[in-house]
Parts: structure tokens; C-alpha cells; sequence
């Protein structure tokens, strides 16, 4: 299996993976052969990527964090809260719960899996697999502050639900595909507070839950909002929020632009530690992580693709390269192509 930009898919080729859209509901199954129509609709409704089937490469290591189910049942889950909370009504903090205990247990199973997630081309329910994608990276970042299944558990809830009050904002704006006028902006920044009023006034939630929708927009150096709080003044689930957020808001495709190459998403985290993040929580993500683990099939900006074979625990976005592909022609004898000695070479695009 590997994953190929669609404009260089052929007629002819056949889905490893089932196509499905915003609220995983099926549009193509599984070893679908694509043709014309097929590649020509995904292309209109936005997809810019597809998994096709290929003998060569080994299925089992490109397994995605999260399960479809999980993700499934996860979506589920904040629709039912979004519904609730839109009708003024309570929410079920059980099925919360049990959401974030299975994206838990998953996320300690397959943590030495690819950290990219499964992102969704087309802008139906980002806001909802955005928080997945949150809690997911989160739940990492937990692991390797060393925390014990309890409080990786209570983060879990409180980045799961840190987004809650975009649920408030007119769609008009929270999916606008230009830039915000300020009265927009001015909506849109106060899902924080609406985040923090619904989560502190439902009485099985917890503190640090609502506290962490109030400030997941501050920044370390106190330049964020609502309150502009600086250093540890924020809470600590508020600073891993900020870094998780951050991650998946530029990995993944919006109205207003592309989704950005995971080394731009690493250069933009790193050029603002202490700064915007916590420079000792954004450390230990960074060091106790693979960004691109062994086995993990990657593009490079040149147009080749292979697997990765070896890191650079020095420098994690550079590692051993073996090519195998150039513009998705198999090439005759596969290549080893080591990215630290090749400066110019650059990781634009991975495969889960």
C-alpha cells in the first residue's frame, strides 16, 4: 500500500484503503478499482491523496494510530455532545469517557506507530476529527511527560473536549475560506469562553477540562489569548494542547489552504519554542517520538519515495531514506539515501 498524490493515479489501480468522508461514512470500499469518474469526482469534492494497493510494500506498517472504529465511535460522540449542547441541553459525559478510554488504549498499543493521523481532505466535521487528532497527539505527549494511565486518562477527557465551544460559532465563519474581518475574528476567538461556561457548568466535568478550553490559546510568552497568561500560569493540559494543536491545525488541509509538509510543521513548532510552547513539553515530545518511524513510506520534493530504513536521532526529520520510486515509476535497483548529507532533499509528504 502506498499513498499517492491523485493526480498521478492511473485507471486501473486499486484502493488499499476505503474512502470515506468527514463523518467516516463509506464512499468507496476497499479494493475498488478506480477509473475516470471515480478520480475525477474525489478530485471535485477535494481528496488530494489516495492509498493504492502495492505487493511491495508491507501493510502492517502502515497501520494508522486509530482505528476506523474508534475514530468512528469518537466522531459519534461529538456530534451528540454538539447536538446537546446547541439545544441548551447536558451532555453525556459517560460516552466521553468511553470515547477517550478507547483512543487510550489504542494510542499506548500503537505508540511506536507514525505519528501522522488519518486527516480527512474534505472540510465536512473538521472541528470534530481536529479534537480526535488532538487527543491522539496529546495522549503522546502525556507519555512522554511520564504520566501514569489516570492523568493520561484526564487529559485525554480535557483535550477531547477542548474545541466544544466552536460548536457555537456560525459555520460561515469557522469554515470562511479567507481571511477573517476582525468582527469574525472576534466571534470566532470567543469559542474559548463558551468552551469554558458549558464545560464548567456541567457538573461531571472536570476542572482542568473546562480550564483547558479557557486557555488552549495562550501562549508561553503571553502574546495568546483570552487572558494572556504567560509560563507555567497556564495549566499544564492548556500547554500540551497548545503544541497539539498547533501540529494538526497546519498537517491538515482547510478552506483557506493546503495542508503544510510535516518538516514546515516541525520548523514552525521549533523556530517558536518558549515562545508560543512550553520549551521543556515541546523537548520531550520531540525526543521521545519517531516522526517518521522505520517502515513508514515517505516522499521526497524531488518526486522519489521509499521506505525509511534508519534514524537521525540528532536531527528526527532527516532520516535513512531506501528510494524506491521516482514520480511513482518502481525504480530497477532501490537507492539508500541518507537525508542529513543531502541538505537539499526534504520529506514533503508520509504515508500512515
Amino acid at each position: 500500500m502506498r499513498m499517492v498524490r491523485i493526480d498521478n493515479i492511473g485507471k486501473g489501480c486499486r484502493l488499499a484503503r476505503p474512502v470515506v468522508n468527514g463523518d467516516q461514512t463509506l464512499m468507496l470500499s476497499k479494493g475498488v478499482v478506480l477509473n475516470s469518474y471515480y478520480l475525477r469526482r474525489l478530485k471535485n469534492i477535494g481528496y488530494t491523496y489516495l492509498y493504492i494497493e502495492d505487493e511491495s510494500v508491507d501493510e502492517s506498517k502502515t497501520k494508522d494510530i486509530v482505528s476506523r472504529k474508534t475514530r468512528t465511535q469518537a466522531l459519534k460522540c461529538l456530534r451528540e455532545i454538539a447536538e446537546s449542547i446547541k439545544h441548551g441541553e447536558t451532555f453525556e459525559v459517560d460516552s466521553t469517557k468511553f470515547a477517550v478510554s478507547n483512543i487510550l488504549n489504542e494510542v499506548i498499543r500503537n505508540k511506536d506507530m507514525v505519528l501522522h493521523l488519518a486527516n480527512i481532505d474534505s472540510h465536512d466535521e473538521y472541528t470534530f476529527n481536529h479534537s480526535v487528532n488532538v487527543t491522539v497527539i496529546s495522549i503522546i505527549i502525556g507519555v512522554a511527560l511520564n504520566y501514569d494511565l489516570n492523568k493520561l486518562f484526564e487529559l485525554g477527557v480535557s483535550i477531547f473536549l477542548h474545541d466544544i465551544g466552536k460548536v457555537l460559532v456560525p459555520l460561515n465563519i469557522l469554515n470562511k475560506p479567507l481571511k477573517l474581518a476582525d468582527e469574525e475574528w472576534g466571534i470566532i476567538s470567543k469559542h474559548t469562553w463558551h468552551g469554558f461556561y458549558v464545560l464548567s457548568n456541567s457538573p461531571e466535568v472536570s476542572f482542568d477540562a473546562a480550564n483547558t478550553a479557557l486557555q488552549h490559546h495562550e501562549r508561553y510568552d503571553g502574546s495568546g489569548y483570552q487572558q494572556g497568561l504567560r509560563g507555567e500560569g497556564i495549566s499544564e493540559f492548556a500547554r500540551i494542547c497548545a503544541i497539539a494543536d498547533v501540529y494538526d491545525a497546519l498537517s491538515s488541509k482547510r478552506p483557506y489552504r493546503d495542508r503544510l509538509p510535516v518538516h514546515k510543521v516541525w520548523e514552525y513548532l521549533l523556530k517558536n519554542k518558549s515562545k508560543h510552547f512550553d520549551p521543556y513539553i515541546l523537548e520531550r515530545f520531540i525526543k521521545n517520538i519517531k516522526i517518521y518511524p522505520e517502515g513508514s513510506i515517505v516522499t521526497l520534493n524531488n518526486g522519489s519515495a521509499g521506505y525509511v530504513i534508519k534514524q537521525n536521532p540528532m536531527n528526527p526529520i532527516r532520516p535513512v531514506v531506501k528510494v524506491h520510486w521516482h514520480n511513482d515509476i518502481e525504480l530497477p535497483v532501490p537507492m539508500v539515501v541518507n537525508l542529513i548529507e543531502e541538505p537539499s532533499l526534504l520529506i514533503v509528504e508520509v504515508a500512515i
